[in-house]
C-alpha cells in the first residue's frame, strides 16, 4: 500500500525473485521477466500534495470512487472499474 516509489520497489522484488542476476537488469533491459509472485497493490493519496479543487471536482471524484467500488465489490475482476478507481484515487 502506498504511491508509486512503493508500487514500483514491490514490481522490482516479485520480478527480481525469480531474476538470476541483478535486479537493476530488469531496468535498463538486460534483462528479462520470465516470471514474477502475485502482487496486489492498493493506491493512496499524496499526503505532500495539497491540490486546491473547486467543490464538484473533489465531488465528482468521490462519485466515481464509490460508483467504482460498487462494481468491483461485484465484479473484482472489472479491468475498467479498476483503471478509472485508480486514476480517481490518484
Amino acid at each position: 500500500m502506498g504511491g508509486g516509489s512503493v508500487h514500483d520497489s514491490a514490481k522490482a522484488i516479485v520480478a527480481g525473485n525469480f531474476y538470476d542476476g541483478d535486479v537493476w537488469d530488469l531496468f535498463i533491459g538486460k534483462g528479462t521477466i520470465e516470471a514474477a509472485l502475485p502482487v496486489f497493490d492498493i493506491l493512496t493519496l499524496a499526503a505532500t500534495v495539497q491540490p486546491r479543487f473547486h467543490s464538484r471536482m473533489v465531488e465528482a471524484i468521490i462519485n466515481t470512487v464509490i460508483e467504482t467500488t460498487e462494481i468491483l465489490l461485484v465484479d473484482p475482476a472489472n479491468y475498467e472499474a479498476r483503471a478509472e478507481f485508480a486514476w480517481a484515487s490518484t
